[in-house]
């Protein structure tokens, strides 16, 4: 019992926070580089790859790509070729 409870609360929280999903920015460092952030349960790198290529025309280069030990906070920098 006490552990359906505890599911049940997890599960509604995901669906909240899905319910709630806004694609976040990608933001301009200078020298054509980027960084973008692919954070919560809605997004994963995948997600900040696809905003990389939306916001460069002719394809990029991957900079640096971290990801925080939660596995909910993901961020990238990329430079436009």
């Amino acid at each position: 019992m006490k552990y359906s409870l505890l599911l049940s609360i997890l599960v509604l929280s995901a669906c909240s926070s899905l319910s709630n999903y806004q694609e976040q920015a990608v933001t301009a460092l200078g020298d054509n580089s980027f960084k973008t952030t692919c954070n919560g349960m809605a997004e994963a790198f995948d997600s900040c790859y696809r905003k990389a290529t939306k916001a460069c025309g002719d394809g990029y280069d991957l900079l640096e790509k971290n990801q925080l030990n939660d596995f909910v906070h993901r961020e990238i920098t990329f430079k436009c070729k």
